[in-house]
């Protein structure tokens, strides 16, 4: 590789220069160069050269090129050179070392990332807090471990509105200095050990817009004080965590959120009227709360005039109110859920003639306006009636799980008009279920029953296309059409009233990866 030597900007990223072994030379032939952009390239760590010129760097980008190594001594002894560093990338390589002390030479530093690395556990070093300038940390998916308190006292907290700290083993309690981070605008400490209560101080950040606390092991109360200043709030997530929330009745929200999620949370045994409140969420997931309550009238049906208060459903597109004891009868309201892709509603106690607003009688006009979703949960309700035909306008569904209810009836003969299952339409490339909870991911996981056991899919759902109408008093043959949806992985038909014989066409199902007809009054040879 050959450059002029008044060269002050080079990007290179997602060009394959593997065999490249002269890179880091080429670099010393590079006085002026300012800017350098690596990324992706599928670099080799040279271990055989004593010094690089890195000196005149402001950026360095080498992130995802999976070294896959400890960092050799000229790393480290080039990069305590480069004092005019701004922003240093050095994410998903596989470094497999602690973070040396030496970083806080980078006085200049705005952006460090280290995420997706092998770091060694170990505490983050004391000296990070004298990095007044940096503004955005990303330490996520590594080792780290211990407290955090004091790596973020000094003039870092003057400075800091972007802080990554998720899937590390951090322990102890999260400062109770949080408020002293008052530039703080995205805070992420999912997956990690914190434990104890959350620090009031957490409702002095005025600016924060992003906060995930998920799969911790906080607890105690929660109190409106938490949230009193927090009206730029618009991501709430602290799925697994044991804490308590139970504000006054007339407690409105300062914030108004888009994606809330606060499952395994306690806020009493009455539905939370304050989200009433929430005008514009996109995702909503209050599962495994033990709330005991009908699900008040104003959540199901929208208002024509919406005023400043007023429950706006028209943004939804994934609702999560699984595993409560919710009850009551889902009314006429579908219409008003244009967006939705997600909707469970498995182990409550809700009732009704399986939607019928949906699913029976002329097919509605704005039917077409449900045909986005994805995922489609009521498992362990108390729904009964037919499996009406109409269902088969649901072309992408990918997840259909209706066991455990009271249906009865035979199985619609349309189920190869789900597009998705029969291999008709591309699955969706979103990304609706993460068990780490991060950012760009959806609240809660998806559980599915694959042989004979629960599976959680994560990060795949995308892949993962079944259908469950198990535990139920269907009865009839098994449709030939059902074996037609040949991408189902996972098809549980058992602990039915269904007769006749298992369809020789069944063995086009090359996908199948569990097949569960047991508990039926089938006859005939085994296909």
């Amino acid at each position: 590789m050959a450059f002029s030597t008044v060269l002050k900007y080079l990007d290179l990223t997602g060009v394959n220069i593997s065999e490249a072994t002269t890179w880091l030379q080429v670099k010393n032939n590079l006085p002026s160069l300012v800017d350098l952009h690596l990324s992706r390239c599928g670099l080799r760590l040279i271990t055989s050269v004593d010094f690089v010129n890195f000196t005149s760097l402001r950026v360095l980008d080498l992130s995802g090129n999976n070294f896959n190594s400890f960092l050799p001594y000229w790393f480290s002894t080039t990069l305590q050179n480069m004092t005019r560093l701004r922003y240093l990338n050095l994410s998903s390589n596989n470094f497999n070392s602690t973070v040396p002390n030496w970083f806080t030479r980078f006085r200049n530093l705005e952006v460090l990332s280290i995420e997706d690395n092998l770091v060694r556990e170990g505490m983050l070093p004391e000296s990070l807090g004298k990095l007044c300038r940096l503004e955005e940390i990303y330490l996520s998916r590594n080792r780290f471990s211990g407290d955090i308190q004091q790596a973020f006292t000094g003039c870092i907290s003057r400075s800091l509105p972007f802080l990554y700290l998720g899937s590390n083993k951090f322990s102890g309690q999260i400062p109770k200095n949080l408020g002293e981070l008052s530039k703080l605008q995205e805070r992420d400490l999912v997956d990690n050990n914190f434990s104890g209560p959350l620090p009031v101080s957490l409702g002095q950040l005025q600016e924060l817009e992003y906060l995930v606390i998920s799969l911790n092991l906080l607890e105690g109360s929660v109190s409106e004080a938490h949230f009193r200043n927090l009206s730029r709030l618009k991501i709430l997530r602290a799925n697994g965590n044991k804490l308590i929330f139970k504000p006054s009745r007339n407690w409105s929200p300062p914030f108004q959120l888009r994606g809330l999620s606060l499952r395994t949370w306690q806020l009493g045994l009455k539905f939370p009227i304050w989200i009433k409140h929430m005008r514009h969420l996109n995702y909503l997931s209050l599962a495994r709360m033990g709330i005991v309550d009908a699900v008040p009238a104003w959540f199901w049906t929208s208002t024509s005039q919406l005023s400043n208060n007023a429950w706006h459903k028209n943004m939804l597109e994934i609702l999560n109110l699984r595993s409560n004891s919710l009850s009551g009868e889902i009314p006429d309201c579908w219409m008003t859920w244009p967006l939705i892709r997600v909707l469970r509603l498995d182990a409550n106690r809700l009732t009704g003639k399986m939607l019928s607003s949906i699913l029976t009688g002329r097919i509605p006009e704005w039917i077409n306006r449900l045909s986005n979703l994805v995922v489609f949960n009521l498992r362990l309700n108390e729904f009964q009636g037919n499996i009406p035909p109409k269902l088969c306008h649901l072309s992408s569904l990918q997840t259909l799980d209706m066991a455990g209810n009271n249906l009865s009836g035979r199985i619609p003969r349309c189920f190869n008009n789900f597009s998705m299952m029969a291999g008709k339409q591309r699955p969706t490339d979103q990304i609706y279920y993460s068990t780490e909870d991060t950012f760009g991911g959806v609240p809660d996981s998806q559980f599915l029953v694959l042989k004979g056991r629960f599976n959680e899919y994560s990060n795949i759902l995308q892949f993962v296309l079944t259908l469950d109408l198990s535990d139920n008093s269907l009865s009839g043959s098994i449709p030939v059409e059902v074996t037609r949806i040949v991408q189902v992985q996972a098809l549980n038909l058992s602990r039915n009233s269904l007769t006749g014989s298992i369809p020789d066409s069944i063995g086009g199902m090359v996908l199948l990866e569990s097949l569960n007809v047991s508990r039926n009054q089938l006859s005939g040879e085994i296909p």
